[in-house]
């Protein structure tokens, strides 16, 4: 219908019976209807409520509402109704919540006190036990006196100083089965490696082959792990336009190390550079080349088994084999 119509008609709303049965059925109880006749529906709905029968009008199929007021009281009726039927459930929930509560509570309480109540059975009848049937100071001694002496019958004893051994059958399995679980967890370790996890687990493994009960201190450097580049000397700008401009670009170690004087003995600070290519000494400020050893001239390296900090690098060379204190 048009509004304008209906506006001039004297009415401000038109509903279907309907919606408006599905919307305000919550605030009253109608009556069964047929289910082809809503309108009954909606007029006996809105009888029940403290509206006057004025403010509408029913049609073959629609409800006419006269005023806005009539239909600002409806959705406030409706809003009230929601409210209450909130608050109901809402105490609804919490009754269910604290029977529940109340019942765990009782169920808990009464199996305390039945677990105290054997507890103080089973204290009280130890002694009498004793005096029964245990020999306690000719060698034997009376064992499951909770269950034997209650029944009357089955006392069982047992040598004083001996134990149940445990079966060789069981601990192989045990042992067995110790070692699947282990590999199953390593196994599952290793799957969530990526290429990265991996180099660094294989270097991991290869120090330990080396340096595992070969060097006194390598357990304490365990825990700590590889950063390589400790200067971050990749970063520096005077390197990339350097040395790091030629063949010894990638730096696989880097780092302030002590070189230690053949002829004197003593220590001069400069900071060693292991690339792809060869073993780098620079000087730690400027980053002036010293000396360059080759990773061909390079055939043996040397560490004693004590905890010290010397590493020989054995070169063939002129000028001999280096001495390094890391």
């Amino acid at each position: 219908m048009d509004m304008a119509l209906l506006r001039r008609s004297g009415w401000c709303e038109s509903m279907c019976a309907r919606g408006l049965v599905a919307r305000y059925g919550l605030l009253g109880a109608p009556p069964p209807s047929p289910a082809g006749d809503p309108v009954r529906a909606a007029r006996a709905l809105l009888r029940a409520l403290p509206i006057p029968s004025a403010e509408f009008a029913f049609g073959r199929t629609r409800v006419f509402i006269r005023s806005p007021r009539t239909l600002w009281e409806l959705e406030a009726l409706r809003g009230a109704r929601l409210a209450a039927l909130a608050v109901r459930v809402q105490r609804a929930w919490r009754a269910h919540r604290a029977r529940r509560r109340a019942a765990a509570a009782t169920l808990l309480a009464r199996a305390w006190r039945r677990r105290r109540r054997r507890r103080g059975a089973r204290r009280a009848l130890r002694p009498c036990c004793g005096a029964l049937g245990a020999r306690r100071r000719g060698g034997a001694t009376c064992w499951g006196c909770g269950r034997g002496c209650r029944r009357g019958t089955g006392r069982r004893r047992a040598r004083r100083g001996r134990r149940a051994r445990r079966r060789a059958l069981l601990g192989r399995a045990d042992a067995l089965l110790r070692r699947l679980h282990h590999a199953w967890r390593c196994r599952q370790y290793r799957a969530a490696f990526d290429q990265t996890a991996r180099n660094r687990m294989r270097e991991k493994v290869t120090a330990s082959v080396l340096f595992k009960e070969r060097k006194a201190n390598y357990g304490c450097s365990v825990a700590h792990p590889f950063v390589g580049d400790y200067v971050r000397l990749r970063a520096s700008a005077a390197w990339r336009r350097g040395l790091g401009a030629a063949g010894d670009r990638y730096v696989v170690f880097a780092d302030v190390v002590g070189k230690v004087a053949r002829s004197s003995g003593r220590v001069a600070r400069c900071l060693a550079v292991l690339s792809t290519a060869a073993l780098l000494l620079l000087d730690a400020r400027s980053l002036r080349l010293k000396r360059r050893v080759p990773a061909q001239s390079v055939y043996r390296l040397s560490l004693s088994p004590y905890a010290d900090d010397l590493l020989v690098v054995h070169v063939r060379a002129v000028r001999g084999s280096l001495i390094i204190a890391y």
